[in-house]
């Protein structure tokens, strides 16, 4: 944020406590997640922002989901809207059509189902961009996007592994005793180990 500008972070569990902080509030940022469109969708809206900035922007990368559908319904007339993400299109360049589409629909010129139907073929079950046309979808995309690499943002080039211990919940924690107790691994139609065989040594 600029210098002299508040920030507001919208932390509370609170659905009413975060419309009130939005009703009183006047000028600067906001600061919220994702998921807020749920309970604080319309008070969000009224606010009628400048600029919108979505970080993970890989969360508006489905065009069917509700998220993609508020955020992009919602503030497609803010005068500035940029998007930030280290993961754009994890599983499918596709993925970078509903991102760039929310940042300005004039990139491509047509939503997403336009998109494929004019660009795409359909390969089992899933589209993809026609070979013709990679060329000029790369292009928009270094015409629009900025790439920066961790060395250039000083992250440094060191990868960092870390061991989390997570705490089950009860349902995912059935299941996981029961996968242990029930597991059978097996190769074509001969059955190699099965988790209750004691005489098999690992």
């Amino acid at each position: 944020a600029s210098e002299g500008q508040d920030v507001l972070v919208l932390d509370s569990k609170s659905s009413k406590k975060r419309i009130k902080q939005l009703q009183d509030y006047r000028t600067g940022w906001v600061i919220t997640n994702y998921e807020s469109h749920r309970g604080i969708g319309n008070a969000l809206v009224m606010l009628k922002p400048d600029v919108v900035i979505l970080d993970e922007s890989d969360y508006i990368k489905c065009p069917k989901s509700k998220v993609t559908k508020f955020y992009s319904k919602n503030f497609k007339n803010a005068s500035h809207r940029i998007i930030l993400t280290g993961t754009p299109a994890p599983q499918d360049d596709l993925e970078y059509i509903p991102q760039l589409n929310f940042m300005e629909p004039k990139i491509f010129g047509c939503n997403y189902y336009e998109f494929l139907k004019l660009n795409c073929f359909l390969s089992g079950f899933k589209h993809k961009i026609r070979k013709d046309k990679l060329g000029w979808f790369e292009r928009k995309l270094a015409d629009n996007c900025f790439f920066l690499k961790r060395s250039e943002v000083d992250l440094g080039s060191e990868k960092i592994f870390q061991t989390r211990l997570v705490q089950l919940g009860t349902k995912a924690s059935t299941m996981y005793n029961t996968m242990e107790r029930e597991f059978i691994l097996e190769s074509k139609e001969d059955e190699i180990f099965k988790s209750t065989d004691t005489k098999v040594a690992t």
